[in-house]
């Protein structure tokens, strides 16, 4: 780091030290050995060319005062030198030396903030910084949740990896680029009584050439993905694969693909409102469950007899067929496709009651293709 003088101070020396320079009608400028001169006006301006010496392991500033204030005087143009040991320029200007004191190997300084104005933006992987921490680390979870644990770490730092050992007991990853001569390596196991996983062997150290973040990771998977989409899936269930691609590369920095996309929202789907195919082989079940507690309602499905699999049912509670006898003698049909992932057809029919229709009965029916879903067949009604 550089201990140096303000701005005014540097003017205030000048001044001092040649009588014909008069305050606020000079400039200065400077360059780096052979680059273009550059204007300073500030603290900021001084600070920076400062900076630009240590970023760039200059030896040598030139600085050049001029007459900004367009005055009949004339004051010649002086240049100032400034190496690693001072400033001096004419005679003596040991008044303006600097203390620099260097120590770029304890502390690296970074430029970009000074000339980029954008604010950084936090991912929401930020906090997967630190979830590979130490030796003894602990994962209540057990293995599960040091897996998990391990993938947003990786792709957090953006660097892939390969198991070693793999199973319920044990885990060892390794860098895919040991064979490069990649030192970094993490072990963990399960304890035998609490059954908790605790890291027994972790090595940090990536000397291998993975400094730049990669935003396509192949511990990305669709499973991973429903898992960070699941709470936004809940509450807002009509959420669209686009929109998880641009979630992903916003809110985490990741690249993923359209067909992981689509595979992450259906899983999620599942997790919080159950398995789509699952929920038509559970029609039997709730069918007799149906007839069970409402009598006289009528509840019909037919499947295909050879290839045991569904085609149709036909629901119609017994409030409604009731309530048909009192309505108009006039029913209005209505359809609407199924568009999810066995297509199909929705059919309903309604009539309105004499009350100016506020009452409405409903039956329904749903067409479904065949082809698209199987009743086990050992589970086939008979």
């Amino acid at each position: 780091m550089f201990h140096t003088s303000t701005y005014a101070q540097l003017l205030n020396k000048l001044v001092v030290r040649w009588s014909d320079l008069k305050p606020g009608k000079i400039g200065l400028s400077y360059c780096l050995e052979s680059d273009h001169f550059c204007m300073l006006l500030d603290d900021d301006d001084l600070d920076v060319m400062f900076d630009l010496v240590l970023s760039t392991g200059s030896k040598r500033v030139r600085v050049s005062v001029f007459d900004a204030g367009g005055s009949s005087s004339g004051c010649a143009k002086q240049e100032i030198c400034i190496d690693n040991v001072g400033i001096r320029g004419g005679q003596n200007l040991a008044i303006l030396r600097r203390d620099w004191k260097m120590d770029v190997d304890k502390e690296e300084i970074d430029l970009v903030p000074k000339f980029c104005v954008n604010k950084e933006t936090v991912l929401l992987s930020a906090g997967w910084r630190e979830l590979i921490r130490e030796v003894n680390q602990k994962f209540v979870g057990g293995v599960v949740e040091f897996r998990e644990a391990l993938a947003k770490f990786t792709i957090h730092h953006g660097f892939e990896y390969d198991f070693v050992k793999n199973d319920q007991e044990r885990v060892t990853a390794v860098c895919k680029r040991k064979t490069s001569g990649c030192p970094w390596t993490v072990h963990g196991r399960v304890d035998k009584l609490s059954r908790f996983f605790y890291i027994r062997h972790f090595n940090s150290v990536h000397d291998c050439d993975a400094s730049v973040l990669n935003v396509q990771h192949s511990r990305a998977s669709s499973s991973f993905i429903g898992k960070l989409v699941l709470d936004e899936i809940r509450s807002r269930p009509s959420k669209r694969p686009v929109d998880v691609l641009g979630d992903m590369k916003r809110l985490y920095g990741m690249s993923v693909s359209y067909k992981r996309a689509w595979t992450g929202v259906e899983k999620s789907k599942a997790d919080v409102f159950g398995d789509y195919s699952t929920s038509f082989d559970e029609l039997r079940w709730w069918v007799e469950a149906a007839r069970s507690s409402n009598p006289d309602s009528v509840f019909d499905i037919e499947f295909d007899h050879e290839t045991k699999r569904f085609v149709r049912m036909f629901v119609a509670f017994r409030a409604s067929i009731y309530g048909f006898n009192y309505c108009r003698p006039l029913l209005f049909l209505d359809g609407t496709f199924l568009k999810a992932r066995h297509k199909g057809c929705l059919l309903a029919a309604s009539a309105k009651d004499g009350n100016k229709g506020k009452l409405v009965q409903y039956l329904c029916s749903v067409y479904c293709d065949f082809v698209d879903m199987n009743f086990s067949p050992s589970k086939v009604l008979s």
